[in-house]
Order: structure tokens, then sequence, then C-alpha cells
């Protein structure tokens, strides 16, 4: 599941819209958008407070941003 992915579910389950997720994690509405298209990953910050607002654990999240970030970076080396 690619990060994108799984916050759209996150937020699906919590009843969150990209604005109140901006909101409440006090970042640009435009930051969400890149996260939900998949052109960039959270800044620490977001990592770090996702969790309360998304009720999962920071595990969960730092394993979906981290996979999300090897596979760029996979993808900017030609390798799969």
């Amino acid at each position: 599941m690619s990060f994108s992915e799984w916050i759209k579910l996150k937020m699906q389950e919590q009843k969150l819209t990209a604005s109140d997720l901006a909101r409440a994690l006090d970042v640009e509405p435009s930051a969400i958008s890149h996260w939900l298209h998949d052109r960039r990953g959270p800044d620490p910050q977001s990592k770090e407070d996702l969790p309360d607002i998304l009720n999962c654990s920071l595990a969960e999240v730092l394993l979906i941003a981290h996979k999300r970030e090897l596979q760029k970076l996979r993808e900017k080396r030609g390798q799969k």
C-alpha cells in the first residue's frame, strides 16, 4: 500500500477532509494534497503528530512513510 493510499484510508476512517487534516497538523492544505497525490511525504513534525490525529501508532506512520521514501529512492535509481 502506498503512503497516499494509506493516508486516504486513515482520513476516511476518521472522517477527515484534507482541510481538516491540514488544520489539525498546522500545515498548508497544499502539503496534504502532495501527500494524497504521492508527490511528497510528511515532514518529521507531521509524522510525529499523525498518530494522535489518525488514531494509529507512530510505528505505523514511520513504517509506511519509510516504505514510500525507499520506493522513491529506488525509482530514482531505476530499481524496483
